[in-house]
């Protein structure tokens, strides 16, 4: 106790820095280090956040299914309800991405929150690392010899497979 306070003290590591934080017991309160999404006892994995919105692959009824929560309003939303397999969600505003098994192979899904729209990205069945998104730009490998690198641009629609170039391409420094 100092000054007729009680602290706490708050440790934050970033990359090899250590930040610390003394704050007034009073104000504890009022901050909001840990909140529990969701109370399912099923396993809730794969979780991705941009901003105030968090998504998760959730198997509260048995197959993995994307679901989403808004940290402003409180609100939990389950995104997909086909039986097969979605996975690995990657999240840029309103935009949510995932790999989705619902065909039997690997297909590239996105889900609009403003519109509350669904679309297939990609019907390919060399779908295999889980998808990135940002801005209006989708990346993923895929599984072939190469890993090929692919990029769906949703301002036109369009999918391409960016070069990589091999290891063993390059000339050393």
């Amino acid at each position: 106790m100092r000054n007729g306070f009680s602290f706490r003290v708050f440790v934050w590591a970033a990359l090899t820095t250590f930040f610390f934080i003394a704050v007034p017991a009073r104000l504890q309160a009022d901050l909001i280090l840990e909140r529990r999404l969701t109370t399912d006892p099923a396993d809730q994995v794969s979780p991705a956040i941009y901003e105030d919105r968090v998504v998760w692959q959730d198997f509260r009824h048995g197959n993995g299914d994307i679901y989403f929560y808004d940290l402003t309003t409180n609100q939990e939303r389950r995104l997909t309800t086909d039986p097969g397999l979605q996975e690995c969600p990657a999240i840029w505003g309103s935009r949510v991405v995932w790999r989705d098994k619902r065909s039997g192979r690997a297909e590239l899904y996105l889900y609009d929150l403003t519109t509350n729209t669904e679309r297939r990205l990609a019907s390919n069945s060399e779908l295999f690392g889980c998808p990135s998104i940002h801005g209006d730009r989708v990346v993923w490998v895929a599984n072939t010899s190469s890993r090929d690198l692919y990029l769906y641009d949703l301002s036109t629609d369009t999918q391409q497979r960016v070069p990589v170039p091999n290891a063993n391409d390059r000339k050393s420094a």
